[in-house]
């Protein structure tokens, strides 16, 4: 037994028996006992009319769960829940999606659509696993980011992170003010990450620099009390 819904019944009958004729049917289960069984085995018939096409979903899951037909790969009246592809079905949506482009107005309404919508747990769950332990590719990321195009807020945004003044404390114990924090930690051999948490206290000090603290005295900014400033532009 296998139960279905449609709006023109003899359309879809039609249907089901030119691709179980053809060989063609989807349906792996019902396609082979069509071949076993040959098809005087087989009857169509309505079994609950439905005036409200609206409430045809709704009594194609009533009878699934009260027949429990046999050939319904999926017990989800208008889902493809539990469905499994066979291998060979697999490759051939593979090879015809391989190499094709997407249209770009389909994934800026698909970008748009997803924007602001938080992934659901699972997916956040599953994609912190995949990357568990994986080491940070550096030349890959650079690649990626590689011509991008920033908006104007974001480029407003890297200017006033690099305008910033960051002070620190030096290994020699001079005060250092820093305008170009990204420059500086280039040219000094510093890693710019473990630089900042410095500066936010996350971390104690980064090669003998440390964040400027309440102890510090004036005579600890340079012989003639003045605060040593690295500008780059």
């Amino acid at each position: 037994m296998y139960i279905g819904s449609a709006v023109n019944v003899r359309q879809r009958w039609y249907g089901h028996l030119s691709k179980l004729r053809r060989g063609s049917h989807s349906n792996a289960k019902l396609q082979n006992a069509w071949v076993k069984y040959g098809e005087q085995a087989f009857e169509f018939m309505v079994v609950h009319p439905v005036e409200d096409k609206r409430a045809l979903i709704t009594w194609e899951q009533f009878w699934i769960d009260r027949l429990k037909p046999h050939y319904n790969i999926c017990l989800v009246a208008g889902s493809t829940l539990g469905r499994k592809l066979s291998p060979e079905v697999v490759e051939r949506v593979a090879a015809a999606n391989r190499g094709r482009k997407r249209d770009p107005d389909d994934v800026r309404r698909r970008a748009e659509g997803l924007r602001g919508k938080p992934r659901p747990a699972h997916v956040v769950e599953k994609i912190a696993a995949a990357r568990k332990g994986r080491p940070w590719n550096t030349e890959a990321a650079n690649a990626a980011s590689r011509g991008l195009k920033r908006s104007a807020e974001h480029r407003a945004a890297i200017a006033a992170g690099r305008a910033k003044e960051w002070v620190f404390v030096n290994p020699e114990g001079q005060v250092v003010t820093i305008r170009n924090l990204l420059e500086f930690c280039k040219v000094n051999g510093l890693s710019e990450g473990c630089m900042r948490r410095v500066h936010r206290s996350d971390q104690l000090h980064h090669k003998g620099w440390r964040a400027l603290s309440d102890g510090d005295s004036v005579r600890d900014r340079g012989s003639e009390g003045q605060e040593n400033l690295w500008t780059s532009v």
